[in-house]
């Protein structure tokens, strides 16, 4: 059975109102706002981010990840 997913170019996904792709290193300072927040977080597992560090790390693993052919944030 072939894969389902190649890993060669990481998709992007648009609707009229929404575009979904690929974390950018600029992402970061939007992800802290939005993780770093206890009221979007408060169902999440995990506790709310608390620096900027953390937003570019997960960038950081999402995109390794994407590299290492092992999963898509």
């Amino acid at each position: 059975m072939p894969p389902i997913f190649d890993f060669e170019a990481f998709p992007i996904l648009t609707t009229p109102r929404l575009i979904l792709r690929e974390f950018a290193p600029d992402d970061a300072a939007a992800i802290f706002r939005i993780r770093g927040d206890v009221r979007v977080t408060r169902l999440n597992s995990g506790k709310p981010m608390e620096k900027l560090d953390e937003a570019k790390e997960l960038i950081d693993k999402a995109q390794k990840a994407f590299a290492d052919k092992r999963r898509i944030d």
